[in-house]
């Protein structure tokens, strides 16, 4: 084999490999909220001791059941428990 048809072989291949990585999709993302029992505060007092801990909704423990799920992104956030803030 000559070396241009060598080196068109292997451009090619490497164009198929770089077009089938690029073109698989991307995997879905959603948004689980838990929230935690209720913590009652005092105007300027801070939250800083240990809570039990919180499980996964069931659906998202079945759905990753025998595989790995990774965390993307990670929010706390201080909500009224009566949902007016």
């Amino acid at each position: 084999m000559k070396r241009s048809t060598k080196t068109t072989i292997a451009a090619a291949l490497l164009l198929a490999t770089a077009t089938a990585v690029t073109a698989a999709p991307l995997p879905k993302t959603r948004t689980i909220e838990i929230l935690s029992s209720p913590i009652t505060f005092k105007y300027g007092e801070v939250h800083n001791r240990w809570q039990e801990p919180i499980p996964f909704p069931e659906d998202v423990v079945a759905q990753f059941a025998n595989g790995t799920m990774a965390l993307v992104d990670y929010k706390l956030d201080i909500v009224y428990e009566n949902g007016s803030r």
